[in-house]
């Protein structure tokens, strides 16, 4: 079969070239790396992938204390803490991440959770669900796990027709803001299954179904989503479309997408690859963007085409993710 050959080639390629430093303390970095782990994992050789992660994010587990200027990007950057743990069981690989999700605190008055942008930006999804999340997991203590679902309940920027804008003021349909979103609804969903709310938890459920149903309808034919959803204008976008299509892999393979998603998995698994060259450069990643004026600002953001952590991270999860959805069950 075509497509298995393909995953191996692409995840081959990928894990060669991203994951394999740790300069800055940053998700574009730390989902790199547990995008390694995670397709080690999937052939069975863990122990060789824990020995070059332990050698590469060797300074970062000697810290005592989290930086008091970090935010959310930077949080978000030791998730792999927890793809260690989950493959060693050994808890003081958790330290860290336990650290950052202690710098939450509670929203007020129906704002975000510090240390949130109080403008609520998509991005903040994706960092909180992914920090808070995994440190509810480890220690099934509700602080976390309430922060997380009183802040999406709070989120006012999904509107009527299932996207996000970016924050409150660009009501735009900027791409990867649809893929932060996304993420941070799909990385709450996984980690939160158990929790008592079933009410909180049901509302994710929904946004997360609302929000896919919406994106379906926006995918090229070519199998990718565009740096501005709803633009015919706009670029093929590399990063949303590994965010995206990591989600639906990810709700494919846990039951909450029914298996007409699979072709739209499956085209942009197709549209991905082709981006992909052998070096492990990629075509058309948006450049780090925050909130914009208008939507020609979006337009007109550049591409990045060649090595990208941005890019080279969601892949790694996407490619995992979906060779877990197309393995035989």
């Amino acid at each position: 079969m075509k497509n298995k050959t393909e995953k191996l080639v692409v995840s081959k390629i990928l894990e060669r070239v991203y994951g394999r430093s740790f300069s800055e303390v940053i998700y574009t970095q730390g989902v790199a790396i547990s995008g390694r782990i995670r397709l080690y994992e999937l052939s069975g050789s863990q122990a060789t992938v824990v020995e070059d992660v332990l050698s590469i994010v060797s300074e970062a587990l000697k810290s005592k204390t989290v930086n008091d200027d970090f935010s959310g990007q930077n949080f978000a950057g030791y998730v792999w803490c927890e793809d260690l743990f989950r493959i060693t069981r050994e808890k003081s690989y958790m330290r860290l991440l336990l650290m950052c999700a202690d710098k939450y605190e509670m929203g007020s008055n129906g704002g975000p959770p510090f240390p949130c942008d109080p403008t609520f930006r998509s991005e903040d999804m994706f960092f909180t669900s992914a920090t808070l999340g995994r440190a509810y997991d480890f220690t099934k203590d509700r602080r976390y796990s309430d922060i997380i679902v009183k802040y999406i309940k709070d989120i006012s920027t999904q509107k009527p027709d299932g996207l996000f804008s970016h924050n409150i003021d660009a009501t735009w349909n900027w791409g990867r803001s649809n893929g932060f979103a996304n993420l941070g609804l799909i990385e709450a969903l996984y980690f939160l299954q158990d929790i008592e709310n079933r009410e909180g938890y049901n509302h994710i459920l929904e946004r997360y179904l609302a929000h896919i149903n919406a994106i379906n309808t926006l995918q090229s034919d070519n199998g990718m989503w565009s740096q501005v959803l709803d633009r015919d204008d706009s670029y093929d976008e590399f990063s949303v479309t590994c965010m995206l299509a990591y989600s639906i892999a990810r709700g494919l393979r846990l039951g909450w997408l029914g298996k007409e998603y699979r072709e739209t998995l499956d085209r942009a698994f197709r549209g991905i690859c082709d981006r992909i060259d052998e070096s492990g450069g990629l075509k058309n990643v948006c450049v780090g963007t925050g909130v914009q004026n208008s939507i020609g600002d979006y337009l007109n953001r550049p591409a990045v085409s060649g090595f990208d952590h941005r890019g080279g991270s969601f892949a790694l999860w996407f490619i995992a993710e979906y060779i877990l959805v197309s393995s035989p069950k």
